[in-house]
């Protein structure tokens, strides 16, 4: 990969594997490297669904911000009553395209030098949510992945780290977000099966201090001339 060209390291995986901590450690360390760094992040679900999702909410009469902060009950929710409504896919689908379209190119049409965008969640995790909160089959999923993949590569590559944890340990690190065990044990299949199809690095957190999987995923980016050596 050429040392100049505009990269998302891109963490997927689930609650609780540690990406957010490891997006800001980087970023910290690119910073020292004078590399140009923003983090970014990919919601599951994105401005025009959210206006769908709130609306829902007060038509039925359900309080929203018991939802806030417990990705498991609200995903519950939106599954509940969107499974069956292709508006809601394609809303999710067009809300992706404009938040990068926002968010990624306008700093790398400003930006001359090395150009690095950390995102803590990405594609991966957008796939899984979208799998779990609609009636998508697995080959819909794929060509979707494929297809949002080639939009990104057209402006910039892209780097997947796998940042995986062991469930119960993510259990306990996410306590506050009442993640119920079924709910993680999902998100772990559907992320090693969308795994076996894009290139990716396995960063295991487990038992892992946060700065010793920042050291290895540093060591990676460099090997693979991302950053200089």
């Amino acid at each position: 990969m050429r040392r100049n060209k505009t990269t998302i390291v891109a963490f997927y995986g689930i609650d609780g594997s540690g990406k957010t901590t490891l997006a800001r450690l980087l970023a910290g360390i690119f910073r020292k490297e004078k590399v140009n760094v923003y983090i970014i992040r990919l919601r599951a679900h994105h401005t025009l669904a959210y206006l769908l999702i709130r609306f829902l909410f007060w038509a039925k009469g359900l309080n929203y911000k018991l939802a806030q902060g417990k990705p498991a009950y609200f995903n519950y929710i939106v599954k509940y009553y969107f499974r069956d409504r292709k508006l809601f896919v394609a809303l999710e689908i067009a809300s992706v395209l404009i938040w990068f379209i926002i968010r990624v190119l306008p700093k790398k049409i400003l930006c001359r030098k090395r150009l690095i965008f950390i995102a803590d969640r990405f594609i991966p995790d957008f796939i899984v949510m979208l799998h779990y909160t609609s009636n998508l089959d697995e080959y819909a999923l794929l060509k979707l992945t494929k297809f949002l993949e080639r939009f990104t590569l057209a402006f910039s590559g892209i780097v997947y780290f796998h940042v995986y944890v062991d469930p119960h340990t993510a259990i306990l690190r996410k306590k506050e977000e009442q993640l119920h065990p079924r709910f993680i044990v999902y998100l772990s299949a559907m992320y090693g099966w969308i795994g076996r199809y894009i290139n990716h690095v396995t960063v295991n957190t487990t038992n892992k201090n946060p700065l010793e999987s920042a050291t290895q995923i540093v060591s990676y980016l460099k090997l693979s001339r991302v950053l200089k050596s």
